[in-house]
């Protein structure tokens, strides 16, 4: 094969590369603004694994990482197919074996963490697994030196970039210089660009000092807990759980629905300690007496449609659907979305007629008033109560002191 189609394979290989690592970053980063993350190419995989915490690295998506690499080969490769000589050649193909080696390492970390440590399997990412195992083969290939040359090549490059010679314009040593500026110039930016977009976008850069934290846990050291009644509550996580975490939700609250994208992404990380079970809390006085006036939302009907859908053994799939809605659901569009899990609309009907509904809804709200409950959302882990949703420094932080205090009874 001549360096020319190589080039061209590479050029092609790393555009679609670079579309791909895009999209993930957008899906990641749509997270932060409480979307959907559904993409049909790659259904709950992508989910599952382009929200846990093994998807960042400093802050920054994973995808990021990967775009700023792509884009570098793209240009790499471009450079090549326009000005590529013998000696040019051996520069810029020791560049793009570095980084597409780079890639592909990243590529099997990954896909062991996704298969051993989430149990799932993105479509997006498999494909540019793929890509990069194409890519390192292509660069090798143009490549046709020993592996030791690669790194001699680079360095002295490297070398030159550090050195205050004036070097003659159009020499390969020029070109050489530049390529490698270039290369470190946007390494730089995306770096920079990377850590400033996550400190818009992530919550792991809230402010949280250590003091803030010192104080936080002194008092919830202090806090008593609770034995929260759970029985006949819907549930997911383990089995056989060190961290029972109970939710007092409600689905048109804003605050609720960041908490729902926040514990997505969390569950598959502590999925062999962790359970989760929802409990209703309508801010509507509809259903609620303790709620201080109606809800423009109808939040109570939001509770009962969700109770019917459990009813028939749906109640997660209803429950994801209205938290991913990108509007809170009107109640005319209660029935199709019970369609969606698998429900008729004549069993969805008679089940929100049923007064046997109304009184479970109930035993939510009366069992969260015993509780103390005023606001949502409220959760009780392992049953001390927290208000609101900490941040995610401090999530994490609760969570394993909790497994830990029960790993030791």
């Amino acid at each position: 094969m001549s360096k020319k189609r190589i080039y061209i394979g590479l050029i092609l290989l790393s555009a679609i590369g670079l579309a791909i690592s895009l999209i993930l970053s957008h899906l990641h980063y749509s997270l932060s603004l409480g979307r959907s993350l559904s993409f049909k190419l790659c259904q709950k995989g992508c989910d599952a694994v382009n929200t846990s915490s093994y998807s960042e690295f400093f802050g920054i998506p994973i995808a990021s990482y990967g775009a700023v690499a792509y884009a570098l080969l793209f240009l790499l490769a471009f450079v090549g197919l326009f000005l590529g000589g013998v000696s040019l050649d051996l520069f810029l193909f020791s560049l793009l074996c570095l980084l597409s080696l780079g890639c592909l390492f990243a590529s099997l970390v990954l896909a062991g963490i996704s298969f051993f440590r989430l149990s799932s399997f993105c479509n997006l990412c498999g494909l540019t697994y793929g890509i990069n195992f194409l890519l390192a083969g292509l660069s090798w290939k143009g490549l046709g030196v020993p592996p030791q040359a690669i790194v001699q090549t680079v360095q002295a490059a490297f070398g030159k970039v550090l050195e205050k010679k004036d070097l003659q314009k159009n020499s390969e040593d020029y070109y050489k210089t530049m390529i490698m500026r270039l290369v470190l110039l946007l390494l730089a930016v995306g770096a920079f660009s990377g850590l400033g977009v996550s400190f818009f976008h992530s919550a792991k850069y809230q402010v949280f000092d250590k003091e803030r934290l010192r104080k936080f846990l002194e008092h919830y050291a202090t806090l008593g807990r609770f034995e929260v009644r759970t029985q006949g509550a819907p549930s997911k996580g383990s089995a056989t759980p060190k961290l029972t975490l109970v939710d007092f939700s409600d689905f048109t609250c804003s605050h609720c629905r960041v908490a729902y994208f926040v514990f997505k992404r969390l569950l598959p990380e502590y999925r062999n300690e962790l359970q989760i079970i929802y409990k209703h809390y309508p801010h509507d006085k509809t259903c609620n007496p303790y709620s201080p006036s109606p809800s423009a939302a109808k939040a109570c009907q939001l509770a009962k449609a969700a109770l019917c859908a459990q009813r028939y053994g749906k109640f997660w799939e209803y429950h994801d659907l209205l938290f991913e809605s990108p509007k809170v659901a009107k109640p005319e569009e209660l029935s199709s979305f019970a369609e969606k899990v698998g429900i008729t609309q004549s069993d969805f009907s008679r089940c929100l007629e049923d007064s046997e509904t109304d009184k479970i809804l109930l035993l939510d709200i009366e069992e969260a008033h015993r509780l103390g409950v005023k606001s949502t959302p409220t959760f009780f882990f392992n049953g001390k109560p927290i208000e609101g949703l900490p941040p995610t420094p401090l999530l994490h932080t609760l969570l394993q002191r909790e497994i830990r205090e029960r790993s030791r009874h």
